[in-house]
């Protein structure tokens, strides 16, 4: 009798693990936030300033910026400042590592002929380990934005992006097609591109 109550119980749990693998698993969606007082026709040129690095890898923020500024292009609705002249603009100012203020943003705008300033921060970086053809950990990447308007008398927040996307996250992989899901969960530089991709569809308002 034990050993049927035991063979039972196995039965069950496989069962229901069966049926918990068997659920589809949604694609991820982003967490942002847009302003209910938002005109986006009155956006068309963007001006990205260069990412503060909390993550501690110095390539991996102009990675972003560069991946971010070709996905907004494609969108087909915006400009997008050249990055080396707001850098340049960004160094003559001393702007680099610091909170900018409404009287910053409004500069910026000003110089750049901008209608909006987009910054942020790289939050969470990590490359991804692989040992003896083994994924020991997913490639991992977290990012705050935010789009400042200039156009409006004081300087407004109208777009905000702040999430953390990881490789081996099922919802992360169901953004891609199967034969990319492997891919996803140990090429970092193919995480920044899918990531980048997913925020510049939250702009096509």
């Amino acid at each position: 009798m034990k050993i049927i109550r035991i063979c039972h119980h196995t039965s069950i749990i496989l069962l229901a693990l069966i049926l918990v693998s068997c659920v589809p698993v949604e694609p991820k969606m982003i967490n942002t936030g847009q302003s209910s007082y938002f005109q986006p026709e009155r956006i068309r040129t963007i001006a990205m300033m260069p990412l503060q690095n909390d993550a501690g890898d110095a390539g991996v923020a102009e990675e972003i910026v560069r991946e971010l500024t070709v996905q907004i292009l494609q969108l087909g609705r915006f400009e997008v400042i050249d990055h080396y002249k707001v850098s340049a603009l960004v160094a003559e100012e001393a702007l680099e590592d610091i909170d900018v203020n409404d009287a910053i943003v409004r500069n910026l705008g000003r110089k750049l002929r901008a209608d909006a300033i987009l910054l942020g921060k790289v939050t969470a970086y990590q490359a991804g380990q692989e040992k003896l053809l083994i994924m020991k950990t997913a490639p991992v990447i977290g990012l705050s934005l935010r789009m400042i308007s200039v156009k409006e008398r004081i300087p407004t927040t109208i777009w905000t992006v702040n999430d953390t996307f990881n490789g081996g996250d099922a919802a992360v992989k169901q953004l891609v097609e199967k034969s990319n899901r492997g891919r996803i969960q140990k090429d970092v530089h193919f995480l920044i591109k899918v990531m980048c991709s997913e925020i510049a569809k939250t702009l096509n308002f």
